[in-house]
């Protein structure tokens, strides 16, 4: 715990009274590269030179210097080398930019046709365009039938959507194995992740490229992401290029709003309407013999718990597991008016259940 927070003080008083009978302090590997872990080199420097490190074994010692790798502390890692070990040996499935780029000078990549993949899939994230080219052009000039390649070009793919760096999602789509990755995603209805990536972090302009490019699927999981991060802008955009062919019922983009919080996107989507956003539709659907039975739920604008049920019975808290909105879920209609007014008609009692265990709202 003292290693993991960095509390020196702590670790220098359990070092000064180790020896004392009935406080004996086990160190080892372990605290150091929980050190390393959580960022605190000083710490880590300090308990491998004062620490007895004499019980580590060989494959300790190895995660050692990896997490000294993955923490950038190069010449620390450098250190703790074995006599006649080169650095690169422990750099496989390093991530660190550096790390690579020296893969790359010393020629490590190109006989590593798998570390090559993930080194593009890691850069992707840091947004080192420049070197993801190196490695293509060095490495990776797939055929169209590698499909294993592919897969990984698309995990790059995915990481780079998360990122607000559009010339990096640009250079994997239109690169050959890009289109590839593409294909492979869409034939195992993984494409939709592109889309979705990009929507919870607001990341628009690459939301508008992937819709222009065609590598866009399932609007519907993606605005549910957005709405979840509070992305309104990512929202809007979605329910502006929402298809036909992917109708969504309007009381499920309330039900996560609300369950998530976000009064503002609630009272978003109140002022558009049903009526006035592509793809939406109420589920109100009228036919004869239905009986009809309404029950209310308020909750009131001055406190943010009072929820109210029906006759006016009150609720301070109602919390259970997320369950999925359902498209094809027949019922006459659920509406959001006026601080927060649901009006449910026949087969209300399970949906308003339900929509009470989804809806947590802090404030109004």
């Amino acid at each position: 715990m003292a290693a993991e927070k960095g509390s020196m003080p702590v670790l220098e008083f359990l070092l000064a009274n180790d020896s004392t009978e009935g406080n004996k302090v086990h160190w080892g590997a372990a605290s150091v590269q929980q050190a390393l872990r959580c960022g605190h080199l000083d710490v880590a420097h300090w308990l491998y030179k004062h620490t007895p490190q004499t019980d580590t074994t060989e494959e300790q010692h190895e995660w050692t210097i990896k997490d000294a790798m993955d923490a950038g502390d190069i010449e620390f890692c450098q250190s703790l080398l074995p006599k006649g070990a080169c650095i690169l040996d422990y750099t496989r499935y390093c991530d660190i930019p550096e790390m690579i780029e020296w893969k790359l000078d010393c020629g490590y990549l190109k006989r590593d046709k798998k570390s090559a993949a993930v080194a593009i899939r890691d850069l992707a994230v840091t947004g080192h365009l420049d070197l993801i080219k190196r490695i293509a052009s060095e490495h990776l000039n797939l055929p169209p039938q590698d499909r294993i390649e592919s897969h990984r070009w698309g995990e790059a793919l995915k990481e780079a959507c998360k990122t607000d760096n559009l010339s990096v999602v640009k250079w994997l789509l239109e690169h050959p194995t890009g289109r590839q990755a593409v294909h492979t995603m869409k034939s195992t209805n993984s494409l939709s992740k592109l889309l979705s990536h990009s929507a919870e972090k607001g990341n628009v302009d690459v939301m508008q490229y992937l819709y222009e490019q065609g590598a866009v699927d399932k609007f519907g999981d993606a605005l549910l992401d957005a709405i979840r991060t509070n992305q309104m802008g990512a929202v809007e955009w979605l329910l502006q290029h929402l298809p036909d062919s992917e109708p969504i019922p309007d009381f499920a983009v309330m039900h996560e709003a609300a369950r998530r919080g976000h009064v503002g996107m609630l009272q978003y989507f109140q002022s558009l309407g049903s009526s006035g956003v592509p793809g939406f539709f109420s589920g109100n659907q009228d036919g004869e013999g239905r009986e009809e039975r309404a029950t209310s739920m308020v909750v009131g604008d001055a406190d943010g718990y009072r929820k109210m049920i029906g006759g006016g019975a009150t609720i301070d808290k109602l919390g259970c597991q997320r369950t999925p909105w359902m498209m094809r879920l027949q019922m006459d209609s659920l509406r959001l008016f006026n601080g927060c007014m649901l009006t449910v008609r026949r087969g209300v009692r399970l949906l308003l259940w339900t929509a009470l265990q989804l809806m947590d709202i802090r404030t109004l």
